[in-house]
C-alpha cells in the first residue's frame, strides 16, 4: 500500500533537489559575461538551465535538465575586455528574482513531499501496533 506514495513522495523530492540545483547553478554564474560574437578560443557562453518535471506512469515524476535559449542577452559591458566596438557584452539569460522565487518554491516541494514521507511512515507504525 505504501510502496506507490512512498515512490512518489521520494521521485517529488529528488526533482525539487534538481530545482534547487538549476537555481543554484543558474545564480552563480549569472555574473559570466562572453563575448556578442564568440572568437576562437572563448570559452562558452553560460546556458541557463530549467529543471522541467514529467509524470512517470506508475505514479511519481522525472526531472530533467534542459537549456534556455537564447543563452545570452546584450549588455552593456563597460571597460570589460568582452565588450564589442559598441561597448556591449553577453550576459547570461538570468533573472535572479526568479532564481530565488524557483529554489523557495523547490524548497517547499521537497518539504511537502517529506512530511508525505512521515506520514507514510506513521501510519505504518500505527497499523504495525495495531497487529501486535
Amino acid at each position: 500500500m505504501s510502496e506507490p506514495i512512498l515512490r512518489t513522495a521520494l521521485s517529488g523530492m529528488l526533482a525539487a533537489v534538481r530545482r534547487t540545483e538549476a537555481a543554484a547553478t543558474n545564480t552563480a554564474n549569472a555574473g559570466n559575461l562572453s563575448r556578442l560574437a564568440p572568437k576562437e578560443g572563448d570559452a562558452p557562453a553560460f546556458r541557463r538551465c530549467l529543471s522541467s518535471q514529467s509524470a512517470q506512469t506508475g505514479g511519481g515524476v522525472k526531472a530533467e535538465f534542459r537549456a534556455v535559449d537564447p543563452a545570452t542577452l546584450a549588455a552593456a559591458g563597460g571597460d570589460s575586455p568582452l565588450a564589442d566596438e559598441n561597448g556591449l557584452v553577453g550576459r547570461p539569460n538570468v533573472d535572479l528574482a526568479g532564481q530565488r522565487v524557483d529554489a523557495l518554491s523547490a524548497q517547499r516541494a521537497f518539504e511537502a513531499s517529506l512530511k508525505v514521507v512521515q506520514a507514510a511512515d506513521e501510519m505504518q507504525d500505527a497499523m504495525l501496533d495495531i497487529k501486535s
